[in-house]
Formats: structure tokens, sequence, C-alpha cells
């Protein structure tokens, strides 16, 4: 959410999937466990189609420098990677019947964790805090709405019940599908595209 302030959808949604190349790195720093050369050849394959997919402007990066906004994107990404793999791991020891209550026990932390961050970010005020967590829940009721239950809670009840029977490297393949969907979505909705491109129109105008 952070770095969407200072980077584009469609390149915050590429740099979100390097967690494809994190994991299997991760989980040979973490445990030992070293990935099939298969894995490892699908995650650069993955990764080089998305950048064709993603990069600014077709390949007009300096439209859009390297920003902080990437930064926190990247770091996003070694999170993503790190619940990738804690997610194989204590999947693999509940029921089926259980994972509605993994899932539960997971988002209740994140918003525990961004409740925190809230009151943090305002100085500690609580009640600041809690004013301004009500102005943005009414002014965007169907927004968060959409975000708290279809991309949060039911996206994680979806990835928990997946990862049952898949190991974290493959997961993190599967995913690639995450920038596509980002790509495509700030097209349509955003029109990222075509902003970037009239920007390059401008850009190239006044240098020639």
């Amino acid at each position: 959410s952070i770095s969407l302030l200072t980077t584009t959808a469609s390149r915050s949604a590429f740099l979100l999937y390097l967690n494809v190349k994190f994991v299997p790195v991760f989980e040979y720093l973490l445990t030992g466990k070293l990935a099939k050369p298969s894995v490892w050849l699908s995650a650069l394959v993955a990764v080089i189609g998305t950048s064709l997919l993603c990069v600014d402007d077709g390949g007009a990066a300096s439209l859009s420098p390297f920003n902080v906004g990437d930064l926190w994107s990247i770091a996003a990404a070694a999170a993503s990677a790190m619940f990738i793999i804690t997610l194989e791991k204590s999947a693999e020891t509940v029921e089926e019947d259980q994972t509605v209550w993994l899932n539960a026990i997971s988002i209740n932390a994140v918003a525990v964790g961004a409740l925190l961050w809230s009151v943090a970010g305002h100085g500690g005020n609580v009640a600041e805090a809690a004013l301004d967590l009500q102005s943005t829940f009414t002014g965007n009721l169907y927004p968060l709405l959409y975000l708290g239950i279809v991309t949060t809670a039911l996206a994680n009840y979806l990835q928990t019940q997946g990862q049952r029977g898949v190991s974290a490297s493959t997961a993190s393949l599967i995913f690639a599908l995450d920038p596509v969907w980002g790509a495509a979505f700030a097209y349509v909705i955003l029109g990222e595209v075509r902003r970037n491109r009239d920007q390059f129109s401008i850009n190239y105008r006044r240098r020639f």
C-alpha cells in the first residue's frame, strides 16, 4: 500500500512477483532445502516474461526512475516469500477443516499489526487514530469491503487450502499470474499504459 504512493500498480506487481525468486533462496538459507534446477529455470523465465509485460512504457524506463516505492515493493516481496514458506509448514500440520481457523488467526494478526501501525503513525494518539480510521472507513466503504473480504480473507483462505498439497517453491511459481492480473487491471481500471504512452509522446516531442 505504501509503495503505491510513489510507484505504478503494474510496476509494483512485477516487483512483488520477485517473491518467486526469494522463496527458493530463503528456503535454502533457512532449511538447507535446495530447489530443483527446473524450479530455478522456471522462476527465471517467469521473471523475464513478467518484466517484458510490466516494464514502463515498453522500455522507456527513464520516464519512471527507481524510487522509494519500488523499495517498499521489494520489501513486500521478501515478506510474501516468508509467508509462503511459513504457510507451507503451517498448512501441513492442520486438518482440512481447520484451515479456516488458520486463516482467521493470520487475518487477525494482520489486523492487530495494522492497528498498531496506524496508532504509531499518529504519534501514539489512539483517539486521533480512531477518528482517522472512522473517516477512512465511511468514505471508502465498498473498496474496503472488497479489499478486506475478497483480496485478503478469501485470497488467504484459498492460498492456505492450496498450499496443503503444494510446495512453497511450486506455489510461488503458480503466483506468476499475479503481475499478469496486476498489469491487466492497471490498464483497465487505472489506464496506466495510456498515461505512460501519452507522457512518452510528450517527452519525445520535447526532445526532438
